[in-house]
């Protein structure tokens, strides 16, 4: 998680996927798995200097991943 958002920071968002129903708003989820456990991240970049993690957290469903996505 600390490495998605390192290159986030720096400008390279290859782990990120944008959430929806921000308008114009920038903000980005990375999901991360380890082991049987799920993380996320909620961050924007609209500002130019920064990014801001507004959020993170641990998954709590048992179901896990696929499921959120509907795969």
């Amino acid at each position: 998680m600390g490495q998605a958002l390192y290159a986030a920071q720096r400008g390279n968002l290859p782990f990120s996927e944008p959430l929806r129903d921000f308008g114009a708003f920038r903000v980005l989820e990375i999901v991360s798995d380890h082991t049987t456990d799920t993380y996320r991240a909620v961050y924007t970049v609209y500002f130019s200097d920064a990014i801001y993690v507004l959020h993170a957290f641990q998954k709590k469903s048992k179901k896990g991943r696929r499921h959120q996505k509907g795969n």
